[in-house]
């Protein structure tokens, strides 16, 4: 996990895809998705990033 000005960035294990799932499976919620990111929610609404 790496922090920014902007808050949290998430570096997937392997597939972007396969981490959001996870993420969802714990609470988590997709905010924004794009090629190359997911911009999502913990469960008390601070954003943070998952990218390859």
């Amino acid at each position: 996990m790496r922090w920014t000005a902007k808050g949290a960035d998430l570096a997937a294990p392997g597939p972007v895809a396969d981490e959001v799932r996870r993420l969802t499976a714990i609470g988590a919620t997709a905010a924004r998705e794009s090629e190359d990111l997911t911009v999502m929610r913990d469960p008390e609404g601070n954003g943070f990033c998952v990218e390859p």
